[in-house]
Parts: structure tokens; C-alpha cells; sequence
């Protein structure tokens, strides 16, 4: 039991916000299968699945190798990239309950989807600023010293 609980407290945060992504991210794939057709979208955006699938595997890099900062942008790029693609597959839905031509307010599947993707996407957004990334800098008399560039 203390193996576990030292493992948990030696992680920063950028650890916990990753996770958090992936969880995000994979609740808001769930939803968008589940509920991602209407009457103006008759079918499941395939560019919306593939980027999250990919930054769902993207999530895991930064968690096996962390030396490197640019491994957390990665996943934000392809949650937010996710989002564009799921508000432009559904941009005549958006525009039809907007002018209140077949409704007057978004379904809660929409809704989710959106604040799902969305909030993955920050949240692996904030995990890749608040990394910190190892750099060998060698000074004048040729040693070596680990420098954290932030």
C-alpha cells in the first residue's frame, strides 16, 4: 500500500491533467458514438473517431517518457482538432436550433460532446505548460549539469 501511495505523491500535476485528458477524451468518444447523429448529420464524422482514438494513444507517450515537453502538445492538438472537426460536422444542426427553425435549444449529447472534447483538450493543454524539460548544458570547465528549461 505505501508503494502505491509513493507513487501517487512523487507525480506533479502535468501527470494528473493527462490523465484527466484521457478520461475526458475518452468519455467525450463514448458520447459522441453513442449520440453524434441528427436529422442534419446523418452520419458519424470518421475524422472525429481517428483524432481521438490518436490522442487517446498520444496521452500514454508523455506518461512512458517524460523528458520531453513537446510529447504533451501532441494530445491537444489532436483533442482540439477533434473538437473543430465535431462542431463543423454539426454546423447545420448548430445553425437550425440558433434560428429556431427545428428546435430551440442543442441536445444534451451535443452539449457533452462538445464540453467533453473541449475540456480534454485544455486540460492536456495546461499538462504541456506546466512540464518542465530536461536539458544537458555544459559550462566552462566541461561538466555536465541537468538545467530545467521551462
Amino acid at each position: 500500500m505505501k508503494a502505491i501511495t509513493s507513487f501517487f505523491k512523487n507525480r506533479k500535476a502535468n501527470y494528473y491533467l493527462i490523465i484527466a485528458s484521457f478520461l475526458l477524451a475518452l468519455c467525450g468518444l463514448i458520447v459522441y458514438i453513442k449520440t453524434g447523429t441528427n436529422d442534419f448529420s446523418l452520419k458519424i464524422n470518421t475524422t472525429v473517431i481517428v483524432s481521438c482514438i490518436i490522442g487517446l494513444v498520444f496521452c500514454f507517450i508523455p506518461i512512458i517518457i517524460n523528458k520531453f515537453r513537446i510529447l504533451y502538445f501532441f494530445p491537444w492538438f489532436c483533442f482540439f482538432f477533434a473538437f473543430l472537426n465535431f462542431i463543423t460536422s454539426q454546423v447545420n444542426y448548430i445553425a437550425n436550433v440558433l434560428v429556431s427553425i427545428d428546435g430551440s435549444s442543442l441536445s444534451a449529447g451535443f452539449l457533452a460532446t462538445a464540453i467533453l472534447l473541449l475540456l480534454s483538450a485544455i486540460c492536456s493543454l495546461i499538462s504541456g505548460c506546466l512540464t518542465k524539460e530536461n536539458s544537458v548544458l555544459k559550462d566552462n570547465t566541461n561538466k555536465e549539469k541537468t538545467n530545467y528549461v521551462n
